[in-house]
């Protein structure tokens, strides 16, 4: 499923990542890094980073185990014949389908005066904020934020929770029903958590 997101390194700034198209719900993505962070890289948040991050500026179709489609030069579409299984991503699999760079840089959507901000939490559902030095994961996802001045709803990303890389793997479940708890039942203008700036 079509759950986009975005996998990241915290900067002064805010954060910094790249693009991923499918399944980027916690229970998917999110415990896909975990175990990638563990079993693949040995605890070394740097070289996860390095790797899935840095050296895939094109972003990724998906970084799990999944269908790797046939690209059409040129006009960044995917089709049939299946060309095999694993991951696959914008800037090297999916490469002569002529895809651009996906690297976002920040996230400007708490900013009401920002219209467009290129984080676009309306269509990055979650986001996965590693932190070196701190060691740990902040999870953000999508929540409204109101209205901007022609009237029309905004979102912005909040953040879910903030996990030490080094502790017990977080319950993916519950991260998914305590945001599925904050939209349900509640209109688009009171929706999510307290704001967070």
């Amino acid at each position: 499923m079509a759950t986009r997101s975005v996998i990241a390194r915290k900067t002064e700034q805010g954060w910094s990542g790249v693009y991923h198209h499918y399944d980027g719900y916690p229970s998917g993505l999110g415990a896909h890094l975990w175990k990638l962070l563990r079993d693949r890289y040995a605890g070394d948040v740097e070289r996860l980073l390095m790797e899935v991050v840095d050296a895939h500026p094109g972003g990724w179709s998906h970084l799990m185990e999944g269908d790797i489609y046939t690209p059409r030069p040129g006009n960044q579409s995917l089709g049939l014949p299946i060309r095999g299984r694993g991951p696959a991503c914008y800037c090297h699999t999916y490469a002569e389908a002529g895809y651009s760079d996906a690297t976002l840089h920040g996230c400007e959507c708490h900013d009401p005066a920002v219209e467009e901000p290129s984080c676009d939490p309306l269509f990055i559902e979650w986001v996965y904020v590693f932190d070196p030095s701190s060691r740990t994961l902040e999870i953000l996802t999508t929540v409204p934020a109101g209205k901007n001045q022609a009237g029309e709803n905004r979102y912005e990303h909040r953040s879910v929770v903030t996990v030490d890389i080094d502790g017990p793997e977080p319950d993916w479940g519950e991260i998914e029903e305590r945001v599925g708890a904050w939209w349900g039942g509640a209109d688009e203008s009171t929706a999510g958590p307290p704001a967070s700036h």
